[in-house]
């Protein structure tokens, strides 16, 4: 059985949620944040939180928030349990 290397999870894991924003309609609701993406570790509460996946070319966090689904659940099942979304700071 052939595993993902990490920079793999992470590029599939980009792929899969830009597909989904783009399916979703590539809307850009909700307030304009900064910094918004996918922590590997879980740890979102950090003074500052350095996301290892961005999120597909959108600012609201509302449209990030609902297309993340699919890319978090990959990230899961592929060896980062703890993997949260973070939505960022206000821009």
């Amino acid at each position: 059985m052939t595993t993902l290397s990490q920079k793999n999870i992470i590029a599939v894991a980009v792929s899969i949620w830009d597909e989904e924003w783009k399916k979703q309609g590539s809307k850009d609701e909700g307030t304009c944040c900064g910094g918004k993406g996918i922590k590997l570790d879980g740890n979102i509460y950090a003074n500052f939180v350095n996301c290892e996946i961005d999120g597909p070319p959108r600012q609201g966090n509302v449209s990030a928030y609902q297309s993340v689904g699919p890319a978090l659940k990959f990230i899961k099942e592929n060896g980062y349990p703890k993997a949260e979304y973070y939505d960022g700071w206000m821009d």
